[in-house]
Formats: C-alpha cells, structure tokens, sequence
C-alpha cells in the first residue's frame, strides 16, 4: 500500500523548527491581520498584502 491510501498518513507534513515561543508570536502575527473580517477583500488584493510578510518567514 502506497502512503496516503486508505487513510494511510501520507508522510508530506511540515513541522518548522520553531520554539513555543516563536509559534505563538508568529500565530498572533497572524491573527493580528484579522483574516476574519476581510469577507468582502478580493483574494489577489489579500496575497498582496500577506505574500511578502510569509515569503520573509520562509526565506529566513
């Protein structure tokens, strides 16, 4: 059986080396954006504005 059948796990997770701490800075990061009450923002326009901020956090 190949991995991700039949529930198998399918081994392509992702776990950052992060301490709890850095976790729950970058989580309040986040929700500091309040994803939750752009509703009506166009999805591009949202990218744009996210994009460079996680594009910092993964080249780093």
């Amino acid at each position: 059986m190949l991995p991700g059948e039949a529930g198998e796990p399918s081994g392509l997770g992702f776990n950052p080396a992060m301490s709890d701490k850095a976790v729950k800075a970058k989580g309040k990061q986040i929700r500091d954006w309040h994803l939750n009450r752009r509703s009506g923002t166009d999805l591009s326009d949202l990218a744009e504005e996210i994009n460079p901020q996680v594009r910092g956090w993964v080249n780093y």
